[in-house]
């Protein structure tokens, strides 16, 4: 019949996305359909994806270095080599690489000419790529279906299965990696807070400024062009040397608090995804230049890679073995002296290059700083006092090591300088005098302002 359509008789299912936070309620006698096996597959992917994402994180887990073979061919010039291996990607999907990618620069930039006029490169001169990989898939594994007449062989067959796969890419621009910029941002602002070894910061202080800074972060997508997440610490922000311990332990708890609060840096407040779906492997540095004078081809005539700011996801067992390697070291930093004595350990107390200052008053921390707190005055002709932090213990000994800092105009012509006495510690830490000679004769009161001791206080005993 001339105009007729003919309607499949069979149904359709549904095209809308399944929503990952259902699973199918089955009960005795209900029809299963294509829709309810799709929805219990979303369910299942959607909470090994939240897993990945929440619990371990993303980023490179085995392999995929970027590398560029040298010499590069000399016909078709540099290449990019990614190497197998695994990653996960900011959405907590999985993806593997099984054999070695290879990409010859140079190819690539004449299929993307357009792209590369679109911005602002100069010829000759530098040009960034950036080696991406994200997850892909694809339908497998044709099977015949019922249907109607009349079809098309391709009409009448189906993928009976979906496989996973790989898209790596080289891209003009970086792919967005908020979440981790956002906890590289948060540990380089701890690690920019000063250590002091007396007053410091209260707990709640330290921790209102970590939430402080984080309330200003920008609520918006950070591209590679924004400033840091967080700015310096005020000034006046520090931790106590006794307690850095406690600090750091309620700093890196309040992270995980934190993470809501940054949404233009990471995941929704609720843990949805942000979008994005790729992870950097590396950046490629090239140097653009014309085929020939009178060509208007651009060729890149070297290439170099760098790899220090892709994500990388460490293995729980790797994590296991890094603490006890740690903790190992510090262990054989308790040296024991006497075989079959437990407890007896040697350490460095204080150490450091002092200036000796006029007063006690005027005994400011040094710059760079000593170790545990090494401040130097002088007290009287020919001798100086010192102070370290930390009460001196009854059941350690002392011992005292040091030496004049030689200068241009140095008083010291033919030092000396020996150990006086240790003093009863003040409320700010243990002392201890020097005595310092030259020539046979105590130096002035006055002249030894100004000179420079190298000085290291050890302990041994069970202390």
């Amino acid at each position: 019949m001339s105009g007729s359509v003919f309607m499949p008789t069979s149904i359709s299912p549904s095209l809308s996305e399944p929503d990952p936070t259902k699973h199918v309620n089955y009960v005795l006698g209900m029809v299963l359909g294509v829709d309810d096996f799709t929805q219990e597959f979303a369910y299942l992917a959607g909470r090994d994806e939240l897993a990945a994402r929440e619990l371990a994180g993303y980023g490179v887990a085995r392999g995929l270095r970027v590398t560029s073979p040298t010499p590069p061919d000399a016909t078709r010039g540099p290449e990019v080599v990614v190497s197998a291996g695994i990653a996960v990607t900011p959405r907590g999907r999985f993806v593997r690489v099984p054999l070695t990618q290879c990409a010859f620069v140079n190819d690539w930039i004449a299929k993307n000419r357009p792209a590369l006029d679109a911005r602002p490169v100069v010829v000759p001169g530098p040009l960034s790529l950036y080696a991406v990989l994200s997850y892909a898939e694809q339908t497998t594994d044709l099977v015949p279906i019922p249907g109607e007449p009349c079809r098309t062989e391709d009409e009448s067959m189906a993928a009976s299965r979906i496989a996973d796969d790989f898209m790596l890419e080289l891209r003009l621009d970086p792919p967005e990696q908020r979440e981790q910029d956002a906890a590289r941002a948060y540990l380089d602002w701890l690690a920019t807070v000063p250590v002091v070894d007396t007053g410091g910061t209260e707990l709640p202080a330290f921790l209102a400024a970590i939430e402080d800074a984080a309330g200003k972060t920008p609520k918006v997508a950070i591209g590679p062009s924004t400033t840091a997440i967080f700015a310096s610490p005020p000034p006046a922000v520090t931790i106590p040397r006794s307690g850095a311990a406690r600090y750091l332990r309620e700093a890196i708890r309040l992270f995980a608090t934190l993470r809501a609060e940054w949404a233009g840096a990471g995941a929704t407040p609720d843990g949805t995804p942000p979008n994005e779906g790729a992870v950097l492997l590396g950046r490629i540095e090239l140097t653009l230049q014309l085929e020939s004078v009178t060509s208007s081809t651009w060729k890149a005539t070297a290439i170099a890679i760098d790899e220090t700011q892709r994500a990388r996801l460490l293995s729980l067992a790797y994590l296991q073995e890094v603490m006890l390697a740690l903790a190992d070291r510090a262990a054989k930093q308790a040296v024991t002296f006497q075989p079959g004595t437990t407890g007896l350990r040697y350490l460095v107390a204080g150490a450091g290059t002092v200036q000796i200052k006029t007063n006690e008053a005027a005994a400011s921390p040094e710059n760079p700083p000593t170790y545990n707190g090494l401040t130097a005055w002088a007290s009287a002709d020919g001798e100086v006092t010192v102070k370290l932090a930390g009460p001196a213990s009854a059941s350690l000994q002392y011992i005292v090591k040091a030496l004049p800092v030689a200068a241009v105009g140095n008083v010291f012509g033919d030092p000396t300088v020996a150990f006086g006495v240790f003093q009863p510690p003040g409320a700010d830490g243990a002392r201890f005098t020097l005595l310092v000679k030259n020539g046979g004769a105590a130096v002035p009161q006055g002249s030894l302002a100004g000179l420079k001791l190298m000085i290291e206080v050890s302990a041994f005993g069970a202390g």
